[in-house]
């Protein structure tokens, strides 16, 4: 099951990471605000997998502070990368479907933050999902699941050539 946790988490930061160097690509003049989202978006990528570790392997009492924890550090990740995307938006010189693009990459990335940050209230780790005999699992956790497919809706509606 632990491969299964951690592919979880490889899969969050390669999308992150993805994401990050398609759009600064486009983004040629680095601003000091740039520059500084930049520093920040580094600190959030390096301490998910501590805490993604720490969540794994503490005592149930600390999962859910910690899982609370790591859904913002997430949820801080993509709305880095909304943020990014937005920025891609500003220059109006840019073709039609590149800026219709970002425009839908920003979207998505804001709904998984938004996703990952409101998985943060408790009530969505007092809330859970039977999912067979004795076992449940946190709302919180099918949030995050969440966020694999509204990621992959932009596979549907976009194609990989804007």
């Amino acid at each position: 099951m632990s491969i299964l946790y951690y592919a979880f988490s490889f899969l969050i930061l390669i999308s992150i990471w993805y994401s990050y160097t398609r759009t600064m690509s486009l983004l040629t003049v680095e601003t000091v605000l740039l520059i500084d989202v930049n520093v920040f978006l580094l600190f959030l990528v390096s301490i998910e997998p501590f805490l993604f570790n720490q969540m794994i392997h503490s005592s149930l009492s600390l999962v859910q502070n910690i899982s609370a924890i790591y859904a913002l550090d997430l949820g801080g990740l993509f709305m880095i990368q909304g943020f990014f995307a937005n920025s891609v938006l500003t220059d109006n010189s840019r073709p039609e479907k590149v800026l219709r693009s970002y425009k839908f990459r920003r979207n998505l990335q804001l709904v998984n933050a938004g996703l990952f940050i409101i998985s943060a209230v408790p009530i969505f780790w007092s809330l859970s999902f039977p999912i067979g005999g004795d076992r449940f699992i946190p709302l919180r956790f099918l949030f995050w699941i969440a966020t694999i497919f509204v990621a992959r809706a932009r596979n549907l509606v976009v194609s990989p050539n804007r």
